[in-house]
């Protein structure tokens, strides 16, 4: 098998991943035995090329692999039955990914003591654990419901580093800023502007999920964002403490 048929072969399994990430597909399956088909296919002499390439594709979705390997990593919805407060800060530094390859870490949220009441018709019964898309303040934002009913709270994303999907990112929403995209333009970064249904992000099917670094949780440092006044709910800006940072 010539470098030819061997790269022929790699893009046909890059397009075959990507078609079984957006389906909710079998993708381990998948690249285990498209890999073994591969290798079995392959000269001696091209063995070295093909295991090349067939790490630049386990890197391109290394974090969305990881995940589909190890479903558990998916935070559960015990992790959100608690005040925004609580919840907010303990998403700094995990990772959000999509069912089309994206995934970014959380570098910063706003916590709310309401949930958005332009979503409110969106939701099921059981609201913990949805990601949704509010537009509320004329702006688009992407919060995780959390708490326990009737006082259910939010936690909106309000800045994301990409990691994954940097392609798709880039032409849906260019960033602001230097690999990060914030407010509004995380929406169209992680592809939910289309997205009418509230997601449930504790589902290892869903289109939307967040998963577990496993790692210490980064110290966050808060500070009020919106007092309680005029009607307004209460707000706290959560972010990545800096190194050396009192």
């Amino acid at each position: 098998m010539s470098h030819l048929r061997t790269e022929l072969g790699i893009r046909a399994l890059r397009a075959q991943l990507g078609t079984q990430f957006r389906r909710h597909g079998p993708v381990i399956d998948t690249l285990r035995l498209s890999v073994m088909e591969l290798e079995q296919q392959t000269d001696d002499r091209d063995v070295d090329y093909l295991h090349d390439r067939l790490m630049g594709v386990l890197h391109k979705w290394r974090i969305n692999l990881l995940i589909q390997a190890n479903p558990w990593l998916i935070l559960h919805r015990a992790f959100y039955s608690r005040p925004s407060h609580l919840v907010g800060p303990s998403l700094l530094g995990n990772i959000i990914v999509t069912d089309d390859g994206r995934a970014a870490r959380i570098a910063e949220v706003v916590t709310s003591d309401v949930a958005p009441r332009d979503t409110a018709s969106l939701l099921p019964r059981e609201a913990v654990g949805r990601l949704v898309v509010s537009e509320e303040d004329q702006v688009p934002k992407v919060c995780v419901l959390c708490g326990r009913a009737p006082e259910t709270s939010a936690v909106a994303l309000a800045s994301i580093e990409p990691l994954e999907g940097l392609a798709l990112m880039k032409a849906q929403a260019p960033a602001e800023e230097l690999e990060t995209y914030r407010g509004a333009s995380i929406v169209h970064a992680l592809g939910l502007g289309n997205r009418s249904r509230a997601i449930d992000v504790t589902h290892r099917r869903s289109a939307v999920q967040i998963a577990s670094i496993l790692q210490p949780v980064p110290l966050a440092v808060g500070r009020p964002k919106r007092s309680r006044r005029n009607g307004h709910p209460r707000e706290w800006r959560w972010s990545i403490a800096s190194p050396g940072s009192p």
